[in-house]
């Protein structure tokens, strides 16, 4: 004969259903969020970046005879770098996949300058062809990038070459925040091919001094 459940034993089984339906909400409610820390997006691929480089290229002249702007160059990737012989920095072989590359231009002499840098399109001849009134009207008090590149490996040997993809900014911004020496950066690109990069890195930099 099939055995039957007394009343007793029902509301046991009930108990413990709604006791584990419970412990399964609480389980999925302190489930952490995904880490997007250091995560830049690009045509449904995220991209997790672990180093950082800042080059101080120092104050310089974008138009007439004075100093207008300092350039700092900024680039990250999911590697590493290495110091040369000449003291530059390079990625480490066999250590990257991706890498992002920015020429950034702030306004004023005393310092780079946090903020948020506009895309700004030089001429087919690099601005070579503006004379210095176009030039500062233009540029003058503007904080902009002429240049930002995307390097992608191609063929899977983790080593970053001219061979490889490499998508150029057509417009967007990067939004520089915190302090010049360990900010965040914050990237919103248009690239070449139509796409977009999106996403922030705030892991840290090696700092370069390049003004001499």
């Amino acid at each position: 004969m099939k055995p039957t459940f007394s009343h007793v034993t029902l509301q046991v089984l009930l108990l413990l259903c709604a006791l584990l339906a419970f412990s399964c909400k609480e389980d999925k409610e302190e489930d952490p969020a995904p880490d997007t820390t250091n995560q830049l997006e690009y045509n449904g691929q995220k991209y997790t970046f672990k180093s950082g480089l800042v080059e101080d290229y120092g104050p310089l002249s974008v138009f007439g005879t004075t100093n207008t702007h300092h350039n700092y160059d900024f680039t990250i990737l999911d590697g590493t770098f290495t110091k040369q012989a000449d003291n530059s920095y390079a990625p480490t072989s066999a250590s990257s996949t991706v890498m992002v590359f920015a020429e950034l231009f702030s306004p004023g002499t005393a310092g780079f300058t946090t903020g948020t840098f506009t895309h700004i399109a030089p001429t087919d001849n690099d601005d070579d062809d503006l004379n210095d009134t176009e030039l500062e009207s233009k540029y003058k008090n503007k904080a902009y990038f002429n240049y930002a590149l995307v390097f992608i490996d191609s063929n899977n040997n983790k080593t970053l070459e001219q061979t490889d993809i490499i998508l150029i900014a057509t417009g967007g911004t990067i939004k520089v925040s915190g302090s010049a020496a360990n900010p965040t950066l914050e990237y919103n690109l248009t690239l070449h091919d139509g796409k977009t990069l999106t996403g922030s890195y705030t892991g840290g930099f090696t700092y370069s001094d390049e003004t001499d």
